[in-house]
């Protein structure tokens, strides 16, 4: 889903800072259909999307090839629309990966 025209500024939720030891995945992190959010990681990971409800698509576990190639070092803003509500990273790298996390609100 595109935001075509918009601001966003941080959520009433706090962020979360946490770290990932090498080679394992999050259990899955909810967000909320429709919900969008910036995710920064300092290590290479990969990142799946999915439904927590089960109604529809549930997260696969992402690995070394399975998931959207996060490279270390960036940010990515991602809009999970309704055919999603969370997401899981898996750490590709060969040390332990942060990352952080942040929903946002769209202004």
């Amino acid at each position: 889903m595109a935001l075509q025209s918009c601001v966003l500024v941080p959520a009433a939720v706090n962020g979360v800072t946490s770290t990932l030891a090498t080679v394992t995945a999050t259990s899955a992190i909810v967000i909320g259909q429709r919900g969008v959010f910036v995710l920064t990681v300092d290590q290479n990971c990969t990142i799946t999307f999915g439904d927590s409800t089960g109604h529809g698509n549930v997260a696969a576990t992402p690995s070394a090839t399975v998931g959207l190639l996060l490279l270390g070092g960036t940010s990515c803003t991602f809009d999970l629309g309704t055919e999603f509500d969370s997401f899981k990273i898996f750490n590709t790298s060969g040390g332990t990966a942060n990352y952080s996390y942040q929903p946002l609100s769209k202004f």
